[in-house]
């Protein structure tokens, strides 16, 4: 029979580390953490991403149409002036906060780690023929901790990533001429 252990997922800081846990803290402190964890991060960023994409499509759509009512009226030309520079900042966020890639990273260890427990639950997959509960157990977080430091390793490449440097570079300068061009059919 299991027992249930509460834990407040907004107060992570006050877990204490302890020499044994059992296998019930395990599942309500690391296991359960991570997946609700996880779930608010993907959901977060799933959020930014579509936001951020919504924004830069609607204002690239308008740019064209702006420049062309331009004729009758200045506004039009600054207004497509504002709506280019949308279309940089947002492309540039996109690059800089990674928003896709941090969704997809955070909902695919979310399913993984939901995934994992199911299968423990239910004494399936690699928990099958395993008759002693302390091995399963054992499997079990073995793999969880893999599943969370692998997470963390593709966090932290995705944020270091060598190209990052040379991908910048192309974005501003993208970013200056949008703005040149912009000033330039502005003062004419």
């Amino acid at each position: 029979m299991s027992k249930e252990v509460e834990i407040n997922n907004d107060d992570y800081r006050k877990i204490e580390s302890k020499t044994t846990r059992s296998l019930e803290e395990y599942m309500a402190e690391r296991v359960q953490f991570k997946i609700n964890l996880y779930f608010r991060k993907a959901r977060s960023y799933r959020f930014w991403h579509l936001l951020a994409s919504v924004i830069i499509a609607i204002s690239a759509a308008l740019v064209p149409v702006l420049v062309n009512l331009s004729d009758d009226n200045k506004i039009f030309l600054y207004l497509a002036t504002i709506f280019s520079l949308l279309v940089s900042i947002g492309v540039a966020l996109q690059e800089v906060f990674r928003f896709r890639e941090h969704w997809r990273n955070y909902n695919l260890i979310d399913s993984n780690l939901r995934s994992e427990e199911m299968l423990f639950s239910m004494s399936a997959g690699p928990y099958k023929d395993t008759a002693n509960e302390k091995e399963k157990a054992n499997r079990f977080v073995q793999r969880i901790e893999e599943l969370i430091h692998d997470e963390r390793w593709d966090t932290i490449n995705m944020r270091t990533a060598a190209n990052r440097i040379a991908e910048n570079e192309k974005m501003i300068e993208s970013v200056v001429e949008s703005y040149l061009k912009a000033k330039n059919a502005v003062t004419e």
